[in-house]
């Protein structure tokens, strides 16, 4: 059995130094802000991000700050009190460690990545759902899927230049435990009848959801295999999920089939 994948955090594996604060300033002689900016940037306090507010003559200025220590960062809130036009300073500890933005943006082999979490994903899909309706909903996602795992097959073409098809698919299971997208457990390749089975013991897709339909679920992943398939095979390919973790099953299954042997290709299910 093959060993158990660990979960990594990114986060944690960024050099990390201190804590991390939000600062809240509310000045009423906008002609500070540069100052006070310079003041609370000094060597051993970083300012990470801010925003600003203004009304009328006042500024509300909400700053992302790392200190080594609270002791760091009340010097700071002391200093700007003394400064006239500064009227109050509030400050709270965050739930993270400080981080020096030193990287930007994120790259994987030169590639840029840009990654959302769990919850903006979730948020998207059930977004699209309930604009567009339980019927065209899943049609779109399948199609923005179907885009993307034609760009990626392409990008691998292009870079790696395999001889056999399973290459390709041993990359695309790399590629998905690497940025998170699903783990591959199990992939059969039957090109004599150009028929792929995919198991998935984690999809992200599902696993928001899992256990709570009758049904599978997975339309965006199921378009990124569709689009993927089909452009390595060069053949028009859909992917049908016949397991899903979204209806209570241990993995998620896809048989990915030629076109006109599918049926419907917006369908879940053969």
């Amino acid at each position: 059995m093959a060993e158990k994948l660990k979960e990594f955090d990114l986060g944690s594996y960024i050099e990390c130094w201190g804590k991390l604060y939000v600062l809240k300033v509310k000045i009423s002689k906008p002609f500070l802000l540069d100052g006070i900016l310079n003041m609370i940037t000094r060597e051993e306090t970083k300012v990470l991000s801010y925003a600003n507010k203004r009304s009328n003559e006042k500024i509300d200025m909400t700053l992302i700050v790392g200190a080594r220590d609270v002791g760091e960062l009340t010097d700071v809130v002391r200093d700007l009190l003394e400064i006239e036009g500064v009227d109050h300073v509030s400050y709270g500890e965050l739930p993270y460690k400080a981080t020096p933005l030193k990287y930007y943006p994120l790259r994987f082999h030169g590639m840029r990545i840009v990654m959302f979490g769990e919850p903006v994903l979730k948020s998207i899909v059930e977004g699209i759902k309930k604009e567009y309706g339980k019927t065209a909903g899943p049609i779109l996602l399948w199609n923005i899927g179907y885009q993307g795992g034609l760009g990626v097959a392409k990008e691998f073409k292009e870079k790696y230049k395999f001889e056999n098809i399973e290459d390709y698919f041993a990359m695309l299971r790399l590629r998905g435990i690497v940025l998170g997208w699903f783990v591959i457990s199990h992939i059969d390749i039957h090109l004599k009848n150009n028929i792929i089975v995919l198991r998935m013991t984690d999809n992200w897709e599902c696993n928001m959801i899992k256990g709570k339909f009758k049904t599978p679920q997975s339309h965006f992943v199921r378009g990124i295999i569709s689009g993927f398939a089909s452009y390595i095979l060069g053949k028009n390919m859909v992917a049908k999920e016949i397991k899903c973790i979204a209806k209570g099953d241990n993995y998620c299954e896809f048989i990915v089939l030629e076109k006109h042997k599918s049926g419907n290709q917006y369908a879940s299910t053969v």
